[in-house]
């Protein structure tokens, strides 16, 4: 069975061959070479999070036989072309912005830091593969370390630990209907 993963790399390998920088290089053998450079990639896309792409590409290229380039933002058109021609087709995807993409998360440099509470996300360095994790209700304001120096950062009690990179606001609190049918929080 192929995996997604067997596929990109397979993908990889045959542009990185064809684009082989030759043998003046520190690259000897690009088939042997390139899949240390994919799995490489592939590790530090993980540790970043992941690509994220839209759902739905908005245009769509494929290189024909003689090196031209065809693109159009009609993704069907191409498609069919593509397909007719016997040409790999490939898609442009619009990027999803922070917090813009339907998950809420924002760029933890945009977090405000007047006190108010957020949910983090961030890296757990104790974790041996520095895994992503979620810490909810935390604000900015004094902390100290463990030898009792004091200052500003996000007071989420794991200190040096974890490395905050995206943050969203709380999400809202349960309705409560009241006994008298009014709505209380």
């Amino acid at each position: 069975m192929t995996t997604p993963h067997d596929k990109a790399l397979e993908a990889f390998t045959d542009y990185f061959v064809r684009n082989y920088p030759g043998p003046d290089t520190v690259i000897f053998d690009p088939k042997w070479h390139a899949p240390k450079l994919f799995n490489a990639v592939m590790k530090a896309i993980e540790a970043a999070g992941g690509l994220v792409c839209a759902r739905e590409p908005v245009g769509a290229w494929y290189e024909d036989s003689t090196g031209c380039f065809h693109m159009s933002l009609n993704v069907e058109l191409e498609e069919k072309k593509a397909r007719e021609n016997g040409h790999q087709i490939h898609y442009f995807h619009e990027p999803i912005e922070a917090g813009n993409g339907g998950d809420g998360w924002l760029d933890i440099a945009s977090a405000p830091k007047d006190g108010t509470k957020i949910d983090l996300w961030g890296i757990n360095l104790l974790h041996y593969a520095k895994k992503g994790e979620r810490i909810v209700d935390v604000s900015w304001g004094p902390v100290r370390n463990w030898m009792g120096q004091e200052r500003d950062d996000w007071q989420h009690g794991r200190g040096e630990d974890f490395q905050p990179t995206h943050w969203r606001p709380l999400p809202a609190h349960p309705s409560i209907p009241s006994s008298e049918g009014r709505e209380k929080a």
